[in-house]
């Protein structure tokens, strides 16, 4: 197969390429499913990520289904079913999906469906393992419930304010402390009215010192409130956070309260208080401890010892616990406590060393307590294990860092956008070129050239809205490029970023380029034209097998024409379209080339086929090529088959011939003895009469130019001087008459340079074929212009021979190539050599022993001829064409014929009807005696 042909089939394969790249760039599992074949394929994340060899992957929807976890299995199934029916475009479902191992994984799948007239038919998703992600929520919901049991066994109330809206949250049991009852609404405002009037003016100062950045938003005090309903008397240890956003201004303030009256009212039930505490702080897996400030001694639950060292014991002294602190930590301690010394309320957190060396975040509260002289007697306080919560904050940041980074890093177009706003917080350099420099778009909202409708902009803004994921495919952008602009295609996909109450807060904008893609689609489907045509106008019978249940793709007419089962034998398989190949060694052979890749080739191979609803035995020479795609796996094959039966029987009826002449031979020999005798006399009279004839020949010529030279005189005479007398009818017999003369003139000057090749000039010399060449164009100059004509010489040997008579070789050869050109069409001739092969030369009658041949053709682009008239055509006045179609008197082949035979050389012709002529002519390529082939040949 040559390299033309190759590209449409190589073509054929490069709009998969690009996708399976792309699919190979993510870790996610990307799918694709065929809903009109019920075909699904599975990029190779599904091996990585689930265990699954690439065997036990099938293309079908059953391998999706039963992988499915049975109690998801109907939802899903149901959910997927209404939206292809409804015609929707976007699916997504939750669920678990079974792994190699047997395991179940968590999921997130969702899915876009491709429509063709409304109706869809392809559906292209991807698949996420969110098993750590549930695994981390499950764990975040238990650590919630634990801390709000902690809350209700230690009769904590929470709270939260809004301080832009100026709005408090209550829960019930802090509504009770503070003496409101449940359905109540209360403002920040209203809220001070329950505190005691003498405590009303510190607590309003307390919470808006921690609403002040600076002040780090600590809140930890304690204060009388009145009941508003009942004008109760409580003490309240009320402790809280506030968060601020970027610029510094407070968005959330939320904490605690405790109901301290009786700490306050009875020191003395101090003892029993902090045992009460204690018992509700183990119940929230807290560890608890009361310092006596005097005399430094402590006292603590189990917890408290196991929280900060590892170990479960009550008689640990507090030096020894203390020195357990992480050293890099221990001044967050050292402040914390320099701190509470004045406000009264300790609270850090820091790292402790456990004596199995692991390290474990520790979350101490305390507060002092205080005699009525207001001096600290007591230090009591709380330690919970808050690693899991500082893990995972660290993964959050983490995970934010690594967003960050990929944005910055990644290859594609990546954007961060914040807010409904979808202000720019975070681009990286391929995203600028589609807006603009960074500095000039970063912290400034998404805007695309004043569109306020452009997909660039409206999609983002549904997705922040929606939470859904939108998608937009080929989307033309003018980018930018070292400052100038082009016109790319990008696919781009916006996701929305959510909590998990589904709060979004921004969404990340991806641009895929795919110019590329869009100009190889179109690059692609001109390939695919063209090979079709070059299927379909290839001079042999061709077809394409698909895949390894061999497909019928793009058989030519010639091909259908042989398998006689008409054009609907298109996309079947082949041993379904034609039957009768079942049993026969076809099938076998194009399935080791499927397998091996290998090309295969037969000639003068039988095949029974039933041809038009008849059996019969035809005989092909056919080869088996293989196709294949960028990854060097076969894909296909190309059938090309020539019917070669007619001469299959011709050989079997020669060979039989020859079976019958064998039998004569001995009868032959003898009367081939008795015959020698007579037919070398009767040679020597035909060499006699041969002489004569071409004597006659030559003088007849000189003698017939006379008498017609004065005819066309004459002729030419009345033409002029009788014009205008003659009628139209004596005009037009003159006109015959100089035609008929003129016609009579040539074939007598081809007769008589017939006549002189008859006998061989012995003036043979070195003669340069290129320079023969060169001498004989001027002599074609008119007619090459008349045509246009564009004739192409290669590289010519060196030849022992008559440079006259191969000039006129070449002047009929090229003269015809022009002549029998095809109307409107510029002629292109080329004339080539290279050394004849040993397969050729055994072609050629009488050939000279032991002498290199040399094979020279001149090939055209003209009318051409049927193969059935080669021999024809080299015969003395033998014309395939009118005279009124083409003029000429046909003996210039001949002509050609005896120069060659002259020069012990071989004509012929390879040729057909519309598709040009190739004159092959073998000429033997040796000197003199002793002298060497011409070293101009390869």
């Amino acid at each position: 197969m040559s390299k033309k042909e190759e590209e449409p089939a190589i073509g054929l394969t490069e709009a998969s390429e690009r996708f399976e790249l792309l699919a190979k760039a993510t870790h996610d599992i990307i799918w694709d499913w065929n809903l009109t074949e019920q075909k699904i394929w599975w990029n190779e994340a599904l091996q990585k990520l689930f265990g699954y060899s690439e065997e036990e992957i099938l293309p079908s929807p059953d391998f999706w289904y039963d992988r499915i976890h049975p109690e998801d299995r109907e939802r899903v199934l149901k959910h997927i079913n209404e939206l292809l029916e409804q015609g929707g475009e976007n699916w997504s479902d939750h669920y678990r999906f079974r792994k190699a191992d047997g395991t179940y994984a968590e999921v997130l799948d969702r899915g876009y469906t491709i429509k063709k007239e409304g109706v869809p038919v392809r559906m292209v998703g991807s698949m996420q393992d969110i098993t750590r992600e549930v695994q981390i929520q499950k764990e975040r919901e238990q650590s919630e419930e634990r801390l709000q049991f902690a809350l209700n066994s230690a009769k904590l109330g929470t709270w939260e304010l809004n301080p832009e809206k100026n709005t408090i949250s209550w829960d019930d049991r802090c509504r009770e402390l503070f003496g409101y009852h449940s359905g109540d609404v209360v403002d920040y405002q209203h809220s001070l009215l329950s505190i005691h009037p003498d405590d009303r003016e510190r607590i309003s100062n307390a919470v808006q010192k921690a609403l002040t950045p600076g002040s780090g938003g600590v809140y930890d005090v304690q204060f009388r409130t009145i009941g508003v309903h009942n004008s109760q008397l409580r003490w309240l240890h009320c402790k809280g956070q506030a968060y601020f956003d970027d610029q510094g201004k407070p968005e959330r303030f939320s904490g605690i309260v405790l109901d301290i009256t009786s700490q306050m009212k009875d020191l003395e039930k101090l003892m029993l208080s902090d045992q009460q505490a204690a018992i509700a702080i183990e119940g929230t897996e807290a560890g608890s401890f009361v310092l006596t400030v005097e005399t430094n001694e402590i006292a603590y639950s189990p917890s408290f010892v196991r929280i900060l060292t590892g170990v479960e014991t009550q008689s640990m002294p507090r030096p020894i616990i203390v020195n357990h602190i992480h050293p890099d930590d221990a001044h967050l301690r050292e402040n914390a406590h320099k701190l509470a010394s004045e406000t009264g309320n300790l609270n850090y957190e820091a790292r402790f060393i456990w004596e199995n060396g692991a390290i474990r975040w520790v979350k101490v509260l305390g507060r002092y307590l205080y005699n009525n002289q207001g001096k600290a007697i007591h230090l009591s306080g709380i330690v919970l294990d808050v690693t899991d919560r500082m893990n995972y904050e660290q993964k959050l940041r983490a995970n934010e860092e690594y967003l960050r980074s990929m944005i910055d890093h990644s290859p594609v177009a990546m954007a961060l956008l914040r807010g409904q706003e979808l202000v720019i917080e975070t681009a990286n350099n391929a995203f600028a070129t589609l807006l603009g420099p960074l500095e000039t778009i970063k912290g400034h909202p998404l805007t695309f050239s004043g569109e306020k409708t452009h997909p660039f902009v409206e999609l983002p803004r549904k997705a922040f809205l929606d939470a859904q994921v939108y998608q937009a495919k080929e989307i033309l952008i003018k980018s930018f490029d070292e400052g100038l602009t082009k016109d790319s295609y990008y696919d781009f996909t916006f996701s929305p970023i959510a909590a998990a109450d589904g709060t979004v807060s921004g969404v990340i904008a991806t641009g895929i380029e795919v110019s590329q893609q869009v100009q190889a689609r179109a690059a692609l489907k001109e390939s695919e034209r063209r090979f079709r045509n070059l299927i379909e106008e290839a001079p042999v019978a061709t077809s394409l097998f698909v895949g390894k249940d061999m497909i019928i793709d793009l058989p030519n007419e010639a091909m259908i024409r042989f398998w006689g089962k008409g054009p609907d034998v298109a996309g079947k398989p082949l041993r379904e379209a034609v039957p009768e190949l079942v049993g026969q060694p076809f099938l076998g052979i194009l399935d080791e080339v499927f397998r091996t890749g290998e090309t295969y080739h037969s000639d003068a191979s039988p095949a029974d086929l039933e041809v038009d609803g008849v059996m019969g035995t035809y005989y092909f020479d056919f080869t088996y090529k293989p196709l294949r795609n960028s990854d060097g796996e076969v894909y296909a094959i190309l059938d090309m088959a020539v019917d070669v039966t007619s001469q299959v029987v011709a050989r079997q009826e020669l060979m039989q011939s020859e079976e019958r002449y064998r039998q004569l031979a001995n009868e032959l020999d003898q009367r081939v003895q008795q015959r020698t005798i007579e037919l070398h006399k009767a040679n020597q009279e035909l060499i006699h009469s041969n002489n004569n004839l071409q004597q006659f020949a030559y003088a007849a010529s000189h003698d017939l130019q006379e008498p017609l030279r004065k005819i066309q005189s004459f002729g030419s005479r009345l033409h002029t001087m009788y014009n205008n007398q003659l009628d139209s009818t004596g005009v037009y017999m003159l006109d015959r008459i100089q035609d008929a003369s003129k016609r009579m003139s040539y074939m007598i000057d081809d007769l008589l340079a017939y006549s002189r090749l008859s006998t061989r000039d012995n003036e043979l010399e070195l003669v340069n074929l290129n320079q023969v060449v060169a001498n004989v164009l001027p002599d074609l100059e008119i007619a090459i212009n008349e045509k246009r004509a564009e004739i192409t010489t290669g590289e010519l040997p060196l030849i022992w021979g008559n440079e006259r008579q191969l000039g006129q070789l070449f002047q009929n050869l090229l003269g015809n190539a022009i002549k029998y050109s095809k109307p409107d069409t510029i002629p292109l001739i080329t004339v080539s050599s290279r050394l004849a092969e040993p397969s050729e030369t055994a072609l050629i009658p009488s050939i000279l022993p032991q002498t290199t041949y040399v094979r020279i053709a001149i090939a055209d682009n003209g009318i051409g001829f049927d193969m059935k008239n080669v021999d024809r055509i080299f015969h003395m006045f033998q014309r395939l064409h009118g005279r009124s179609e083409y003029s000429g008197s046909g003996i210039g082949l001949a002509l050609c014929k005896k120069v060659v035979q002259n020069h012990h050389g071989y004509i012929t012709a390879s040729s057909s009807p519309g598709n040009g002529s190739t004159f092959i002519i073998y000429l033997p390529l040796t000197g003199k005696p002793g002298q060497e082939p011409a070293e101009n040949m390869d």
